[in-house]
């Protein structure tokens, strides 16, 4: 089961070069877990028989980028809720902005262990 985002950039199933109903995939922005998400994992590993989870986050996130600019926009506010504990959460020197390429980098990769 990968739970990835649903940015178009990083498709599971070119990434583990797996077919088309290989594996089990779930995605939103971000790549957080709401109630809705989890259980579609828990049917994907009822479905599939998964016995591994994996949270695909990637660089350049722009659910990232929205949690640390503060983004307010209907729906997407609380997707990005979701994001904002990796913010605090992350270690970094230097400039914490959406546009530093390494700080949102960062913040991804703290959002795929803390989300």
């Amino acid at each position: 089961m990968i739970l990835g985002c649903v940015d178009s950039r990083v498709p599971a199933e070119i990434v583990f070069d797996a077919g088309i109903g290989d594996i089990f995939t779930g995605r939103v922005a971000g790549y957080v877990v709401s109630d809705d998400v989890l259980g579609s994992m828990e049917f994907g590993r009822a479905l599939s028989g998964a016995k591994l989870v994996l949270v695909l986050g990637h660089t350049a996130c722009g659910a990232v980028k929205g949690a640390i600019d503060d983004v307010v926009l209907g729906n997407l506010t609380g997707l990005l809720a979701r994001i904002k504990p990796a913010i605090p959460g992350t270690k970094f020197d230097g400039e914490k902005s959406s546009k530093n390429a390494s700080y949102v980098n960062a913040v991804a990769r703290t959002n795929v262990v803390v989300g």
